[in-house]
């Protein structure tokens, strides 16, 4: 309307239904608009709020369906007609539409959601990334079905496409939500939402979407080509799953950020071909990709792919930055304030070994690496580096505290195989370093899933892991708080777990689960 009015023409915008013709209220007529809403009732016409639900009464509603009762009498109760519409009157007058009543979403605890509330404020985030969204209710919580903008996430080279959804969109929605409107889970997919042919959203088949089980679909045939055969076997090494030339490499097959630098890898010595990961987010599927190889492979080799050994053993060509003194200035300051007004307690010290270390605790508040920091003992603290993510320190100031003291900062999305061939260098020279394998801090308290390239490091140089439990700092500074609140933080080193016959799951798994327990120890024992 405000488009059309910048042209000079004048529109105004009615409600009503073939019940009521022919309209209950008008927006932006003399005296009469009020931007998001659908104005105030015509003369002669009243409008009320029934259980959340738009009613409204006059001359112009109907007397009843013809011939039929039972129906008139659902709609029709002492006069008034219940529309169906889900909406709000404000004290001036101005109604405004939330959606159809009987697309309310009815949770286990009587708490009734409007799912396109949810969907336009979660498209609003970032209008850009998502293409569509389907909001309905499974396992007793909000799930969602997000279609996004593979062309979009392709311009910004975007590669893990679940996890920029996760933390651009859905955590930014829910972290401003209150707890019966937060979507607890949700699932990408590739085609369009299924809609009406007057394009209202076809609601009782997104359950169905959300099934893992993928309906048996017709995909291409493989090239019958030896060079599409060995990459095929590969990825299916990598994945564990069908591989199709069709197939999305992150959507249908799974493929992380490392699987990505392993593929990376192996199609440099096994096809002596380099590329990116913008060559990946720009060939999503993996004809695509096998197509790229193809036209750029000069020949194929038979060289044995040595996965994350060879990609480990690149020299860095960095220098390491910052020195001790920074890190030193930070546990001075901290020390009285996090052992007095925090009430910091300290654990485990004799179970950090000499040597380089990967120390990997949970992630509970942005207190956590400062609390790494004041409770290692000197020794290990001065010989310790932290990794951090760049997006914290984008503003001048956190760049020069990351560049004068021990701080890594990488990007999931770019250049992730350098950061861990840097890593690698640290723990090569003799040095130690912090990792929150978890990516993430929590946002409930629960530990979330532990992302293995911490176990990767220390299974491929023989580095030990030591697990350390944070209890309480989520207490102290919940998410979204600035400043912290006094309580009681217990930081506890556990005993080091060494990569000798373990696998990368093994050492994942087993590191989460010492902490996990620790935790709950913890939590029974106040």
């Amino acid at each position: 309307m405000d488009d059309f009015a910048v042209l000079g023409i004048r529109m105004t915008e009615g409600y009503g239904l073939s019940e009521t013709s022919p309209l209950n209220s008008a927006n932006k007529r003399p005296g009469v608009y009020k931007r998001g809403t659908i104005g105030k009732t015509l003369c002669n016409v009243e409008a009320k709020i029934v259980d959340g639900e738009i009613c409204v009464k006059g001359d112009n509603v109907m007397k009843g369906y013809y011939n039929k009762p039972a129906e008139t009498a659902e709609v029709i109760k002492d006069g008034w007609f219940y529309t169906g519409d889900a909406g709000s009157i404000d004290k001036k007058g101005y109604i405004t539409i939330t959606g159809r009543k009987r697309e309310l979403i009815v949770l286990p605890n009587g708490k009734k959601v409007n799912p396109e509330e949810i969907e336009t404020k979660i498209k609003a985030l970032h209008p850009d990334m998502i293409k569509e969204i389907g909001v309905f209710s499974k396992d007793n919580g909000l799930f969602a079905i997000v279609l996004p903008d593979f062309d979009f996430l392709k311009s910004n080279n975007l590669v893990n496409i679940f996890e920029t959804v996760r933390w651009q969109v859905i955590d930014k929605y829910n972290r401003a939500s209150r707890d019966f409107k937060k979507v607890l889970n949700f699932r990408i997919v590739t085609d369009e939402l299924p809609r009406t042919r007057i394009g209202k959203l076809k609601r009782f088949m997104f359950p169905l979407l959300a099934e893992t089980e993928v309906k048996e679909v017709t995909h291409e045939e493989d090239p019958a080509e030896e060079q599409y055969s060995v990459f095929k076997k590969k990825l299916e090494q990598l994945t564990g799953a069908k591989v199709y030339p069709d197939s999305h490499l992150e959507l249908d097959l799974g493929i992380d950020s490392l699987a990505k630098i392993e593929m990376e890898s192996f199609i440099e010595s096994t096809y002596g071909v380099s590329i990116t990961g913008q060559d990946l987010s720009g060939h999503s599927r993996v004809k695509e990709l096998y197509e790229l190889v193809k036209n750029k492979m000069v020949k194929m080799t038979d060289q044995v792919d040595e996965g994350w050994a060879k990609i480990l053993s690149t020299e860095s060509s960095q220098k390491l930055k910052g020195n001790g003194i920074m890190v030193g200035l930070f546990h001075f300051f901290t020390f009285v304030y996090f052992r007095v007004y925090l009430n910091l307690k300290v654990k485990g010290r004799k179970n950090i070994p000499k040597g380089p270390v990967i120390y990997a605790p949970n992630h509970q508040s942005f207190l956590d690496g400062l609390l790494m920091v004041s409770s290692l003992p000197g020794f290990a603290r001065r010989n310790t580096y932290f990794i951090a993510n760049q997006k914290h320190f984008k503003k001048w100031w956190r760049k020069i505290i990351a560049g004068s003291s021990h701080i890594l900062t990488v990007n999931i999305n770019y250049n992730l195989k350098e950061s861990l061939q840097k890593i690698a260098f640290i723990l090569k020279k003799g040095k130690s370093v912090v990792i929150f394998p978890e990516g993430a801090r929590t946002r409930d308290g629960q530990l979330m899933s532990f992302k293995k390239f911490f176990a990767i490091l220390s299974s491929e140089l023989g580095v030990p892991v030591v697990p350390v439990a944070i209890d309480g700092a989520l207490q102290s500074l919940p998410v979204d708080t600035i400043i912290p609140k006094p309580g009681k933080i217990t930081v506890e080193f556990l005993e080091p777990v060494k990569p000798d016959q373990l696998s990368y799951d093994e050492i994942t798994s087993k590191v989460r689960e010492d902490i996990k327990q620790k935790i709950q120890v913890n939590i029974s024992s106040k």
